[in-house]
């Protein structure tokens, strides 16, 4: 009992002093005079979206069957899951499985004649190179971008099963899209194209018609989610089904663009204090709370009596205060690692903040006692402590569900505990908040646990082994420390206390009867210890 209480006491009190804390550098005000710089928008060139032969087929029998246009509805949901909202993009009537070499050396004809006469080169009606016919306006527009972008469907499928159950039809239907996506610039010197970007992704989801997921999870961690009942056609679950994929697929891809240093999103760090920095971006550049930054050195040398220029990675920052863009215009970033300074540059390291999150645990205090005289049974009258795995997801509010808090993070595992005599094969639910301190991080939670509790043994009259079995439930409050390495990767270290019910009424079943296994008790209640570390994954 008096250990119990040390734990709860030093829980509440670190809980306290890190709100505290937290507090006081929130207490910090943003510098009114900084130096502003704008973010200089990107023109891109979209191309057609471009789908293999097998699912133009699928297109064919959408149309036919349910009047459902499939070509328009996936060229809406890949542009807007794809595509980076801070660029304009210019739609071009070319699709995007023409030869790069040959329109590349299209637009370098077209550059070289504007070169000569500007007037004749934009009055002729369309541009030719070998068999590619490129309209005057289309040749303009990809003369004038940055970049060409080309996404393609590499492959669609969509199954349904159908099954009876409990006098009514359940329906369910998968859905599986892969997209890649490319982008390229032209070199006007030598009419070459030059790859920036390229990247494949596929993401397979499943949805019931007639149930909704709660959480927006992708699968299979939706797999494990609370569902409700809606009212919907088939259809409705199939574009359901269709956007989920594109969404999670699109904005792996999105994500892995804006990390690259063509399309990141970079600025100056114009003031700084002993936690934050101050940098020029706002949320009209798409920046949101939780959203990660490199901080990077920009270093110069010669090279064959050449300048050049190279960014050295010299640490982490975090968006916390972000500027509207109006009456503000320069946003808050708390330091996370290493000493930014003045005149350093923070690029963009775009996660949704969604990963796994493996675990250890220890509880020391002895929870299985038996106390029967039964002569049928094989078991210890009582059992010490016990170790514990578990896999977890987590989810940052702010960046995979765009709520609007900072560091509040959806929490879930499976587990099992295992003891001398008792195992838990259970799962948690809940919540965690992060206060960060530099590297170290202060993180308070509560779940919800559920469990079955399995007690193997054995019958002496008869020689057999059977596993009695009762449920428990309760909630699990929790504090560890976290040693931030990078936004992919952090360890941590902790404790808690568990405040369970009792499992006291097993039962198991023999030769087709159930039976009660009177005098066994289990009470989980009680300090555990835990370690383990979050790997994110998107």
């Amino acid at each position: 009992m008096k250990n119990r209480k040390i734990c709860i006491t030093f829980s509440l009190l670190c809980l306290f002093l890190s709100l505290s804390y937290s507090y006081a550098q929130e207490k910090e005000q943003v510098p009114h005079k900084v130096q502003e710089e704008r973010y200089t928008r990107k023109s891109i060139t979209r191309m057609k979206l471009s789908v293999p032969s097998d699912v133009e087929r699928i297109y064919k029998v959408a149309d036919f069957l349910l009047g459902f246009d499939l070509t328009r509805f996936l060229e809406e949901k890949i542009k807007s899951a794809i595509e980076i909202e801070r660029f304009d993009y210019n739609q071009v009537n070319v699709s995007a499985n023409t030869d790069i070499e040959t329109l590349a050396r299209l637009v370098k004809e077209y550059v070289d004649a504007v070169k000569v006469d500007r007037a004749k080169a934009e009055a002729q009606i369309d541009w030719r190179f070998k068999d590619l016919v490129i309209t005057a306006d289309d040749i303009r527009k990809i003369a004038d971008s940055a970049y060409i972008y080309s996404p393609k469907v590499k492959n669609l499928d969509v199954n349904v099963f159908i099954v009876p159950r409990n006098r009514r039809i359940e329906m369910t239907i998968w859905c599986s899209i892969g997209i890649e996506v490319a982008y390229y610039k032209v070199d006007f010197d030598t009419g070459k194209p030059i790859l920036v970007f390229k990247t494949y992704d596929s993401q397979t989801e499943r949805v019931k018609v007639g149930k909704i997921e709660l959480l927006p999870l992708p699968f299979p961690f939706s797999l494990f989610g609370p569902e409700v009942d809606i009212i919907e056609t088939p259809l409705d679950a199939f574009e359901r089904c269709m956007v989920k994929a594109i969404f999670w697929v699109g904005g792996k891809i999105n994500r892995s663009m804006r990390r690259i240093p063509d399309f990141a999103l970079t600025a100056p760090i114009v003031n700084s204090s002993s936690f934050y920095v101050y940098s020029p971006l706002t949320k009209r550049d798409k920046v949101y709370i939780d959203s990660d930054f490199r901080v990077l050195e920009r270093q110069e040398f010669e090279r064959d009596g050449k300048k050049e220029e190279v960014f050295r990675s010299v640490g982490w920052v975090r968006a916390r205060k972000v500027a509207d863009g109006e009456k503000e215009v320069v946003s808050a970033f708390q330091i996370l690692s290493g000493s930014p300074e003045v005149g350093h540059i923070i690029r963009e390291y775009s996660l949704l903040n969604i990963g796994l999150v493996p675990s250890f645990y220890f509880l020391p205090s002895p929870g299985f006692s038996y106390e029967s005289s039964s002569p049928n049974v094989s078991l210890p009258k009582s059992s010490s402590g016990g170790f514990a795995f578990s896999l977890g997801v987590k989810a940052n509010f702010a960046t995979a569900f765009s709520i609007n808090v900072s560091e509040f993070y959806l929490i879930s595992d499976l587990y099992l505990l295992a003891q001398k005599t008792v195992f838990e094969l259970g799962g948690r639910v809940g919540l965690k908040k992060k206060f960060y301190f530099r590297n170290l991080g202060v993180n308070p939670s509560l779940t919800f646990d559920f469990a079955r509790v399995l007690l193997p043994f054995t019958r002496t009259d008869v020689g057999v082994d059977v596993t009695a079995g009762d449920y428990i439930l309760g909630i699990s409050p929790a504090l560890t420390f976290e040693w931030f390495f990078h936004p992919r990767f952090s360890i941590f270290a902790g404790g808690g206390y568990r405040f369970m019910t009792v499992a006291e009424n097993f039962t198991y079943n023999l030769e087709g009867a159930e039976f009660s296994l009177e005098g066994a008790r289990y009470n989980p209640s009680g300090i555990f210890f835990l370690g383990g570390f979050e790997i994110t994954i998107w």
